[in-house]
């Protein structure tokens, strides 16, 4: 894909560096709590269930996307694409995300960007950005194609683990809950908001 990005804009890349990855993740894995023991049925289920309704997307579980992160000889930084709505992307994100909730809104970005091998989508917990991701699947084919993945267990594993995320004031360390049904695998002490 051709980089139709104005010279005028700032540049579209992610903005936390590796070693921050690196410092998060040794942070992250040390906040590991009873609470997550006590869900892993649930979140089993629910990642079985999205990956039986989207089979042929690619998921890359959260430990997966920190060593990514971390090993940037090997490893070019995929774009990372939040998938939520415009409230939920301003409650809280992943560092370095870039926002696209929608197939037109990812393909006007990938439009604007240089050429990606690799883009990861994630939205609360990986149900909508593994649709979006089969929907781009199907829509874009050939050799110039990114590869996309879901982000299994999306921001609120992410959240739950402890790990950063950012808002427009900074670090932050809440996430908007999307709803009630959903907001149940988010930690209730990170909502930022009563759904």
């Amino acid at each position: 894909m051709k980089s139709n990005q104005n010279p005028s804009e700032p540049p579209l890349v992610p903005l936390m560096t590796r070693r921050a990855f690196s410092v998060a993740a040794a942070a992250g894995c040390a906040q590991a709590s009873a609470r997550d023991a006590a869900d892993a049925p649930r979140w089993t289920a629910l990642k079985a269930e999205i990956r039986a309704r989207y089979p042929q997307v690619r998921q890359m579980t959260v430990t997966e996307w920190l060593a990514w992160q971390a090993d940037p000889v090997k490893r070019p930084t995929p774009l990372l694409i939040d998938t939520r709505s415009a409230a939920e992307f301003a409650d809280s994100r992943l560092p370095g995300a870039l926002h696209a909730p929608s197939v037109g809104a990812v393909l006007a970005l990938l439009a604007r960007l240089p050429q990606q091998a690799r883009v990861v989508l994630y939205c609360s917990v990986g149900y909508r950005s593994a649709a979006l991701a089969q929907q781009l699947q199907t829509r874009l084919q050939g050799p110039q194609t990114p590869d996309f993945f879901n982000l299994e267990g999306s921001l609120f594993e992410w959240a739950n683990q402890g790990l950063p995320l950012e808002d427009a004031r900074g670090s932050t360390q809440l996430a908007h809950p999307y709803d009630a049904r959903w907001g149940v695998y988010l930690d209730r002490n990170r909502w930022s908001r009563t759904p």
